[in-house]
This record gives C-alpha cells, sequence and structure tokens, in this order.
C-alpha cells in the first residue's frame, strides 16, 4: 500500500483549525487508535485510509501511513516522537 502525494503532504502540518476542518472535509472524520496517550495522538482517517502520528501539544503531523496502524506496528516511531518532543519541552 502507498500513500497519495497530498496525504504525503499533511507531515508537518498543524491539526488545528481551521486546518483540522480542510482535512476532515476531504477525508472523513479521525477515529483515535490504541497507543493514543497524554503527549501523542494516533488517528486513523477513513475515506483517506490512511493515519497519523501526532504530538498534541503542538497539533503537528509527525507521520502517516497507509492504512490503520497497529500500536505494535510503530512503537519505533512512538519512542522517538516522545524523545523528540522531551528534548524540545526541556529547551
Amino acid at each position: 500500500m502507498y500513500l497519495k502525494h497530498d496525504i504525503k503532504k499533511l507531515i508537518g502540518v498543524e491539526y488545528t483549525y481551521p486546518k483540522s476542518e480542510e482535512i476532515i472535509e476531504k477525508y472523513g472524520h479521525p477515529v483515535t487508535l490504541k497507543g493514543t496517550n497524554n503527549t501523542i495522538w494516533l488517528a486513523y482517517f477513513h475515506k483517506g485510509n490512511f493515519s497519523i502520528i501526532s504530538v498534541k501539544k503542538t497539533g503537528r503531523i509527525r507521520s502517516v501511513y497507509p492504512g490503520m496502524i497497529d500500536e505494535e506496528a510503530v512503537k519505533g516511531e512512538l519512542k522517538a516522537t516522545l524523545l523528540k518532543y522531551n528534548e524540545e519541552k526541556g529547551k
């Protein structure tokens, strides 16, 4: 499975209003996935058939994956996201 070019462009985008409304309109309402915690949001967009990892504090989309991701499949990415977040928070 691959990601369409327009979906790849979501990496780095802040999932905040009004951009979030545009994304929802195009790809459907997100479903929060297992693995979401106080820092990281994992979500699946059914119309676009892709999942994201986002940093909650900034709303920035860090990664985009085709289909519905599994917490175990992205465990390394989640660790890296948390480490980066904690480093930036410590500055």
